[in-house]
């Protein structure tokens, strides 16, 4: 297995500081192309800056509740540098940037991603100001400046005129020293888990470690899996009998009783993988620049494939087409499934981009060709990629590293099998 450069984007700094943030992926599939890979990502991407804004958001408002008692809170945030293999930036933003978003909030934090492809905002309730030093590397120190002005009661209707100097952070690894500290608020949940397109049978593993304890120390981490099956711990394994939509729950709660609950769905993928890649030579000039593999269907109905996407070594940058008789005749990708076949021709060959090249089989509906391809239950899917080549010609694919992602639609929710073979 090849693991490869994902070459970050360097963080711009504008008038507000901003720095670049790391979140752990949610996903093991990195997309960044059109159609509805490209939606999954998307969609991915905001949840993860929404769950970075909130945190902040939470840590900010837990400063300011002490601040109003007198006290002196810091909160020190420790970060990394990139999240999802795209450099994240913060901001502060106030006035109509906020308002017109109906946040109804005069403050409110942007996240932004470094392509300026998604952009959220989140909004900020904060009556003292909030100061940051950046003391090293990825390491920052926010802190409360103490008021003696009297302070009204809060009211979710009303903002402070008070605009805090406010840093960015990631919820990585928090700690809150307050002097007559106010009511600390709940704990904030959170978990990750690998693998995250998991086959029947096969080992996850969950991982609680971006929750956050906001100033104390979190003692239970409780797991439901399918709405039943209970489990305890920080770190466990669990898996799933069954493809399909899985719902886990986990419920984290800290020394003083206070505890916050966060679900995630785990789709367990139906479409498995048979173990049975090889490398071909349709060409049959004895060098074996194509690559086979197939996946059988086991959701005990039919499931619909709409894109499939192959990505491989730095060396390996093309795949071509030539001209085969019989067929697959002059297309670089064919596939079949349940009696029926699709090809793709992209005409002399396609460039194969760092981040995959996706083969949609659903945008050809709209031309001349029929679209997504279904698999009946108990039935296979064959792709065959037909060559690979470099600048200088064929590629001998023995060897070689290659990721295949196949999306699909079963009962209406989209799934991936994601595979990471060498023929």
């Amino acid at each position: 297995m090849v693991v490869r450069d994902d070459r970050a984007v360097s963080t711009t700094v504008t008038h507000v500081l901003a720095i670049a943030i790391v979140t752990v992926l949610l996903s093991g599939l990195v997309v960044s192309a059109s159609g509805a890979l490209q939606e999954e990502q998307e969609r991915a991407t905001r949840q993860e800056l929404n769950t970075v804004g909130n945190r902040i958001a939470a840590g900010i408002a837990s400063l300011d509740s002490v601040s109003e008692t007198g006290g002196t809170v810091s909160l020190e945030l420790r970060l990394s540098r990139k999240i999802g293999g795209e450099s994240y930036t913060v901001s502060l933003q106030d006035g109509s940037a906020c308002s017109e978003e109906a946040l109804g909030a005069d403050s409110c934090l942007s996240l932004r991603t470094a392509s300026g492809e998604e952009t959220i905002l989140v909004p900020v309730m904060n009556q003292t100001p909030v100061s940051i030093e950046e003391r090293a590397p990825g390491r920052f120190h926010l802190q409360t400046e103490p008021t003696t002005r009297e302070i009204e009661p809060r009211n979710l209707n009303e903002r402070s005129d008070v605009s805090p100097n406010i840093g960015v952070g990631a919820g990585v690894t928090r700690s809150i020293v307050a002097q007559e500290p106010a009511e600390q608020p709940r704990p904030i949940a959170g978990f990750v888990f690998d693998p995250t397109a998991p086959e029947p049978g096969e080992s996850i593993s969950f991982s609680a470690s971006t929750s956050e304890g906001l100033g104390t120390t979190l003692s239970d981490y409780d797991w439901t899996f399918d709405g039943g099956t209970p489990k305890s711990g920080e770190t466990i394994s669990h898996s799933f009998a069954t493809p399909g939509v899985h719902p886990v729950n986990l419920t984290v709660s800290d020394d003083d009783g206070r505890s916050d609950s966060i679900e995630k769905s785990v789709r367990v993928t139906g479409l498995v993988y048979n173990n049975d890649v090889t490398t071909t030579d349709l060409e049959g000039d004895g060098t074996d620049a194509g690559v086979q593999m197939s996946f059988t269907n086991t959701f005990g109905t039919a499931v619909t494939v709409k894109q499939i996407q192959v990505n491989t070594s730095d060396d390996v940058t093309l795949l071509t087409d030539r001209l085969y008789d019989p067929p697959p005749e002059g297309v670089e990708f064919y596939t079949t499934a349940s009696g029926e076949d699709r090809r793709v021709d992209y005409g002399g060959g396609e460039s194969i981009p760092r981040a995959g090249l996706i083969i949609d089989l659903e945008a050809k509906e709209d031309d001349d060709d029929e679209g997504s391809i279904e698999v009946d239950d108990g039935d296979d899917i064959t792709l065959y990629f037909n060559e690979f080549a470099d600048e200088n010609g064929d590629v001998d694919m023995s060897g070689e590293p290659i990721v295949v992602t196949v999306r699909y639609e079963y009962s209406g929710t989209n799934f991936v099998t994601r595979v990471e073979v060498t023929p």
